[in-house]
């Protein structure tokens, strides 16, 4: 790809820069809030103020065949929440073919984080505040790892460096290595593999923490994938009895402390209306699997297993319903039935648990809701959740109602409502700090990062990525969150 001469010499001085900065030897250490106030400083009363002579210039000057960088102050790398949505390229100019500039207006930046009043939330803001989209150890735009587009991707547990596994829409499984964060000059270019496990879109892609050495994938062509890292061979655990009788494999989970047993949602029937919860030990034979049908004509999209205790688990799907289960009340002679259920205005795309029992989901009508399950699943609740089906007088499911709701436009422009189904809220695994969050991207090209309580922490964005995310994770404990865009692209923020 040709890229923009101005936009080529931008880089250079960059890298000039982050050499001086970054590997100086009389660099000065500062606190996190520095990184926040930017053009601003603080007054003798504590107040802040606004520093006149560096005031907001355009990054750009001339017409579009030769469009230069202003000499003024040299653009430094972005942090999240450094950039306010000030500086705009002249409108006659277009901004370099191949970059996702970072001037578009933010709903988040520093001065929230300055402004925070609660001390609790400003220090879950201010530690969030430090992550750097990861441009100086190697160059974001230079970072395809796939052809397709991306539609899932896992962060390794290793803790030295970001090893990432990422799906796309061809059935490739694709390992991006990223360079280490202690290294000499030279900027280390990432090692990227490239694999073939399946023949369409993998839709899901885990890791389990209890075998770090095995990739798990679910894709459309109905399978489900075992990768093994240390001899990067694939084999096949699961698959349909019948090819044509699936939809494809929709989502795929696996409890904490069972490395064995696989959890998985699949579109089989007309059109893969008839929405499938599947269960299935990998020691016994491959007709041991149990199955329930519990889409009612409805695709299913993905499913959640409750952590503490697995046998609950939740799932999305067009029905209209989030919706609550509990295997120990499921058989596969009867009809399901949920111990919980919320209707939606419009179908879910996702629903996803973390290990505190918040139940994050996202719906078409452009929300992302919050629910709070932790009390729900006492044992004081237990004569509240809905009896087995199989009860006389089993009282109707109960209702459950968000302790947060975000508003979060899907409407990301030249992406397709079936790739719309990678966009989904992703829980930090097990943070040490900063409390539950979760990452979800926005249709304005950043990776927004929000509390249990809905509250938003940081909004991570940066120069030279080069389309819009479309797919966010967290490192199973570090802050540390990829993305990955449509057109293969990984951008890292450590």
């Amino acid at each position: 790809m040709k890229y923009h001469e101005s936009a080529l010499s931008l880089v250079e001085r960059q890298e000039t820069a982050l050499r001086s900065g970054m590997y100086g030897e009389e660099e000065e250490e500062v606190g996190p809030e520095a990184f926040l106030l930017g053009p601003f400083g603080e007054g003798e009363d504590g107040d802040l103020e606004e520093d006149d002579d560096d005031e907001p210039s355009d990054y750009y000057e001339g017409d579009d065949e030769h469009a230069e960088w202003s000499d003024g102050e040299l653009p430094t790398i972005e942090t999240s929440g450094q950039h306010t949505g000030t500086r705009r390229p002249s409108a006659h100019v277009e901004t370099p073919r191949g970059f996702v500039a970072d001037f578009r207006a933010r709903t988040f930046d520093r001065v929230d984080v300055v402004e925070t009043v609660d001390p609790g939330l400003k220090r879950d803001r201010l530690e969030l505040a430090n992550m750097r989209l990861c441009e100086g150890q190697f160059r974001p735009y230079h970072n395809k790892v796939t052809h397709g587009q991306i539609t899932s991707m896992a962060i390794h547990p290793t803790e030295t460096k970001a090893l990432i596994y990422a799906g796309d829409d061809d059935g490739h499984l694709a390992l991006f290595e990223a360079p280490g964060e202690t290294m000499e000059l030279g900027y280390p270019s990432p090692i990227v593999d490239l694999f073939k496990p399946h023949s369409d879109t993998v839709w899901c892609t885990k890791i389990h923490p209890g075998k770090p050495t095995s990739v798990f994938t679910a894709s459309q062509d109905g399978t489900i994938q075992e990768f093994d890292i240390e001899t990067e061979l694939s084999f096949k655990r699961f698959w349909p009895r019948r090819r044509n009788q699936t939809g494809g494999s929709t989502w795929l989970d696996m409890a904490p402390m069972d490395t064995n047993t696989l959890y998985w949602t699949e579109a089989r029937g007309n059109r893969g209306m008839d929405g499938v919860f599947g269960m299935y030990d990998m020691r016994t034979p491959r007709n041991d699997a149990r199955e329930w049908s519990i889409g009612y004509v409805a695709p299913m999209t993905s499913c959640s297993l409750y952590p503490p205790e697995p046998h609950y688990f939740a799932t999305a799907s067009g029905r209209l319903y989030t919706e609550v289960w509990d295997l120990r009340r499921m058989d596969t002679t009867q009809p399901p039935r949920p111990v919980a259920q919320r209707p939606s205005a419009l179908g879910l795309e996702h629903a996803t648990f973390n290990a505190e029992g918040h139940l994050a989901t996202l719906s078409i009508e452009n929300k992302v809701r919050v629910y709070d399950f932790k009390s729900f699943f006492s044992e004081e609740q237990e004569p509240n959740r809905a009896r087995s089906p199989f009860e006389d007088g089993a009282p109707a499911p109960p209702s459950f109602f968000p302790t947060a709701v975000i508003e979060h436009s899907l409407q990301f422009s030249g992406v397709s409502d079936r790739m719309m189904r990678c966009v989904r809220p992703h829980w930090h695994p097990a943070p040490r700090s900063s409390g539950q969050k979760f990452c979800i991207p926005n249709r304005d090209g950043f990776v927004d990062i929000f509390n249990a309580k809905g509250d938003h922490l940081a909004q991570l964005g940066g120069h030279g990525i080069s389309d819009i995310p479309i797919v966010s994770v967290f490192h199973p404990t570090n802050n540390w969150v990829a993305g990955g865009t449509s057109n293969g692209d990984i951008a890292l923020w450590m």
